[in-house]
């Protein structure tokens, strides 16, 4: 099995939105990951909009951002284009191999393990991908 890893870098601009109090971004290219967990190559769309790495900037979850992962996370979350459960694992897994500490990255699972049930139910309501020109 290949491992973890993110095959492209995160291309990605800042827009004039807000997420309550995350600036979102889009994707100016498209963010490829290979999962071993879904042994697989995810493919996050150019035009995805997102905040990136949503979490408490203070508080139990500690680390630095790791904003590949969050994107992933959140392109997981609004297509359900993998089960919940595997989209946390893999958002774990992405971290990882991003090089997070494995204590932080286990924190930021469990985070999202616990609270990320509406965001994932609501998800396909709230994915945007617009066209870039």
């Amino acid at each position: 099995m290949a491992e973890a890893r993110f095959l492209s870098p995160l291309d990605a601009r800042f827009l004039p939105e807000w997420d309550d109090w995350r600036q979102l971004i889009v994707l100016l290219a498209p963010l490829r990951y290979y999962s071993a967990l879904a042994d697989r190559e995810i493919v996050v769309p150019a035009g995805f909009v997102c905040d990136r790495e949503s979490r408490p900037t203070s508080g139990p979850v500690t680390g630095p951002e790791v904003n590949e992962a969050g994107v992933l996370h959140d392109y997981l979350y609004r297509s359900h284009e993998l089960p919940r459960a595997l989209a946390d694992s893999v958002y774990q897994e992405a971290l990882l191999a991003m090089g997070l500490h494995p204590v932080w990255a286990d924190q930021r699972y469990r985070m999202v393990d616990c609270y990320g049930g509406r965001a994932y139910e609501t998800g396909p309501s709230r994915c945007r991908i617009i066209r870039l020109t």
